[in-house]
């Protein structure tokens, strides 16, 4: 089984080594550029086979499609220059081998120990991405103890508002506004995050997503002293799904003092299943 793993990649010369390390034991390594103007291509030549032909046009489903198109693996590893392999690759081919009828395998993406979310980042060749920004594969995925460390890169300084950007030209569909609300969050623009989950909350259809989005509203309500509001959208988090740690935490935050034990303690019991994005 030859095992391929494919990097996009521009200006990534402070972290590309450390992730081209990480995957020693791969069969080949595909590193797409996509216009750096620093060492990175420098770096990668000594690990990879580098394609500098890529002309970016703000789409990652596109230029991550390109580098599958050139590896020639059974499987393939997609990983980004800001990301590490804490796996072996020997563990990582063992777990291909006992995927069965599954074509995909989910990892643990880590950014600390209380903060993770599962993605299927190792496949068989033949899968593509769908989306122009936080873009994602269909596939059948087996669950794995496969760990990827990511951290946050400098040069996404360079253009802090790209994903915003490309997010906005591709607002018409549900996943587009889920993360549309989150780059909103994450600016603390409440106001802006709130309307876009709004959106979101009336056509998604994924449980756990909707899970999630009815968290965060509920923060920025809360954080605009909506407080009735944001207790039911809490409510809903743990309806939704009643192993999420964070929304009985954030619930016990928003209620009475003398109520707010409780709550922790329901906590405590939530084992964070099926949450798409661990925080606590």
């Amino acid at each position: 089984m030859k095992l391929s793993a494919c990097i996009i990649t521009k200006n990534e010369q402070d972290m590309i080594e450390r992730c081209l390390k990480s995957l020693n034991g791969v069969d080949e390594i595909i590193v797409v550029d996509t216009g750096s103007t620093d060492d990175t291509i420098k770096i990668a030549e000594r690990y990879a086979t580098v394609y500098t032909d890529y002309k970016w046009n703000d789409d990652f489903a596109e230029a991550r499609n390109y580098a599958l198109s050139k590896a020639t693996g059974d499987w393939i590893i997609s990983i980004d220059a800001d990301e590490m392999n804490l796996t072996p690759i020997e563990i990582i081919r063992t777990d291909i081998s006992g995927a069965g009828n599954h074509n995909a395998l989910n990892v643990k993406m880590m950014w600390d120990e209380n903060h993770s979310h599962s993605v299927p980042r190792i496949f068989k060749k033949g899968l593509t991405y769908t989306g122009k920004c936080h873009e994602y594969i269909t596939a059948n995925p087996m669950q794995s103890d496969i760990v990827f460390k990511y951290d946050k890169s400098p040069t996404h300084e360079q253009d802090p508002d790209r994903n915003l950007r490309i997010l906005l030209s591709d607002s018409d569909n549900p996943r587009s506004m889920f993360y549309l609300a989150n780059e909103y969050y994450d600016r603390n623009d409440l106001e802006k995050a709130l309307e876009w989950y709004d959106k979101y909350l009336k056509v998604g259809t994924w449980r756990y997503e909707l899970a999630d989005a009815n968290l965060k509203s509920a923060r920025c309500l809360w954080r605009l002293y909506r407080g009735e509001e944001a207790r039911e959208r809490c409510m809903r988090a743990i309806l939704l799904n009643p192993q999420f740690k964070e929304a009985f935490l954030l619930m016990s935050e928003m209620v009475w003092e003398n109520e707010s034990p409780r709550w922790k303690e329901m906590a405590e019991t939530a084992d964070n299943t099926n949450v798409i994005f661990v925080r606590q």
